[in-house]
């Protein structure tokens, strides 16, 4: 048995745990905050690796990805087993323990590599450089350095407090972009992404330029139920991408023309990106006046890119596709059933 299957059940359990507690209200953050990252940290780690790797270099990535996975149990575990006596103790007076010195290492490792691993080397070794600028600043001159803190503070601070690790953006992170993302994921699953592209064609692709008009309205769909500017590439580039191309944009234009309007995802209300879910922790503000205020300028962006692709279609003399006007209420009466969950999640 492969045993990076456990992705599955991981997936699944994190899943209803965020969708159970959001209802009945999470657990400490002491233990919340580290119990939503073991499960991204054990899902990431579980991933297959590169296909493209020599049996040797398959074998110690698998023995990797393992011992990575224990770590992180191991680090988060301990958090959530002592949850009470972390919340209640002194900080920066109560002296470290050598499991608290073993485990906020490994859970810095453990981070480390997962930032590495899904935002690239250049975030890891930032965050790396951090850490040693704590630990060896003070040799620095003015302005530029500051008074000695010791490992042990810099390690309790990171792992044992609210201000490292388990900040506000993890907190948001489970607290509400977790839930939001999995609504759409499941949404699209449904077929609301198929849906989206054919109302776009239907909407715009009768008009000069249409497939990149189509690419654009379906980015703008999209971004309402992702949030995200990478899979919004993903689901809908591989539409519209070679059908711009087949119109008689160029391969580069095509693929600008997708990467902007996809960008504006993140914009897009309801679901926005993580910068969205910030502002509503660090304002205080309820999330239904960020959306009221991300109306006008996500509209103002899109509007922005249509009048570009239009008047880049008539310098480029690119023919209409044809579709016609008349499937857009065929397609309402057909899947339009669609667009009532993500009224309901506004409501």
């Amino acid at each position: 048995m492969n045993w990076r299957r456990m992705i599955i059940p991981v997936s699944l359990g994190m899943s209803i745990y965020h969708l159970v507690f959001a209802f009945i209200g999470y657990p400490i953050g002491e233990i919340h905050r580290p119990l939503h990252l073991v499960f991204v940290l054990v899902i990431l780690f579980a991933t297959k690796p590169k296909a493209n790797l020599s049996p040797n270099k398959i074998i110690l990535s698998e023995i990797m990805d393992i011992v990575l996975i224990i770590i992180s149990i191991l680090g988060t575990g301990y958090l959530i087993k002592n949850a009470q006596a972390i919340q209640s103790r002194m900080i920066y007076v109560t002296p470290l323990t050598l499991a608290e010195k073993v485990f906020g290492c490994l859970s810095l490792i453990t981070v480390l590599e997962a930032a590495r691993r899904t935002v690239g080397k250049s975030l890891a070794i930032l965050g790396t450089v951090f850490i040693l600028y704590g630990l060896l600043g003070h040799y620095l001159p003015a302005p530029f350095g500051h008074r000695l803190y010791s490992f042990e503070r810099i390690l309790e601070s990171l792992y044992l407090t609210k201000e490292g690790l388990w900040n506000i953006p993890i907190g948001v992170s489970a607290n509400f972009i977790f839930i939001f993302v999995m609504f759409g994921s499941l949404l699209l699953a449904s077929g609301a992404g198929a849906f989206f592209t054919d109302f776009a064609e239907a909407l715009t692709g009768r008009y000069v330029g249409g497939t990149a008009k189509t690419a654009i309205v379906s980015s703008a769909f999209m971004g309402m139920l992702s949030g995200s500017s990478a899979s919004n590439v993903v689901t809908t580039g591989s539409y519209t991408i070679p059908a711009m191309r087949r119109s008689g944009f160029d391969a580069p234009f095509a693929a600008g023309v997708e990467a902007v309007a996809s960008s504006g995802g993140q914009l897009t209300p309801p679901i926005m990106g993580a910068a969205a879910f910030l502002m509503v922790e660090f304002v205080g503000v309820p999330y239904i006046e960020v959306i009221k205020a991300a109306i006008i300028p996500a509209i103002l962006y899109f509007l922005a890119v249509f009048v570009m692709v239009d008047q880049s279609a008539r310098y480029f003399d690119i023919a209409t596709q044809g579709t016609s006007f008349n499937r857009v209420l065929p397609l309402l009466l057909k899947k339009g059933y669609l667009l009532i969950p993500v009224v309901i999640m506004l409501y």
